[in-house]
């Protein structure tokens, strides 16, 4: 699964970041998309992936679409 995506009309537009070999993604302002970051546990059989929403602005600048406040809170130990 990428780091990011495109959104719009459909869900999972370009471009997509993935790291793969030869993959040259850009953003474009105005763009909106996504940026996922997962965590997996294989071994354990769970994970979780968080999603989200920024818009790119004329300038270059990033703006949260999802302003969410979010803690990751984790047990820690043996």
């Amino acid at each position: 699964h990428g780091l990011a995506h495109g959104l719009g009309l459909e869900i999972h537009e370009p471009p997509s970041f993935f790291p793969y070999p030869g993959n040259s993604a850009t953003l474009q302002p105005g763009a909106v998309f996504t940026v996922e970051p997962g965590l997996y546990y294989e071994a354990k059989g769970y994970g979780v992936r968080i999603e989200d929403v920024y818009y790119c602005d004329g300038d270059g600048r990033f703006h949260s679409m999802t302003p969410a406040n979010q803690a990751l809170v984790l047990p820690v130990g043996g």
